[in-house]
């Protein structure tokens, strides 16, 4: 890449061991300790990259031919929904909605979260299915809250 060329990479929401930021965690350990949760919209879909495909992604474009703006997420998108339905299995708990519970952290998104990864595809890059490692991080995420 020259020198003059600049990259600005866009992901959706991050997720892996390592979230500070504790999103998914708000979830489980919501429906594990029966605590009421506000969920304004089941359906909605989002889409995720995991924090190791992400690191990957900006280091196989560090060698890339780009500049601009490059979109970067795993394949898929998951419904809110489904998230909740696959902690509850797991747990044997039921989620708590009300409107006057915590407010969940993946609330007040507009449109389905997904990006256009065509560009990272043309240029070579493959990135994960999120079916592939979203169900392992929420195990992880179950087993770290137990």
């Amino acid at each position: 890449m020259d020198a003059g060329k600049c990259v600005f990479v866009r992901y959706p929401i991050v997720l892996g061991e390592n979230d500070y930021t504790e999103r998914l965690r708000f979830y489980v350990e919501h429906i594990m300790n029966d605590s009421p949760m506000f969920v304004d919209d089941l359906d909605y879909g989002i889409s995720f990259i995991h924090e190791k495909e992400a690191g990957e992604f900006i280091a196989f474009l560090a060698g890339a031919d780009v500049c601009g703006p490059i979109n970067g997420c795993s394949k898929g998108t998951i419904k809110i929904s489904e998230l909740i339905g696959y902690i509850e299995k797991k747990t044997g708990k039921t989620a708590v909605y009300s409107e006057y519970g915590d407010e969940a952290p993946y609330n007040g998104l507009e449109n389905d979260m997904s990006l256009d990864t065509q560009k990272a595809r043309a240029l070579g890059f493959e990135f994960s299915e999120l079916s592939d490692w979203i169900y392992r991080l929420m195990d992880y995420e179950i087993g770290k809250a137990k």
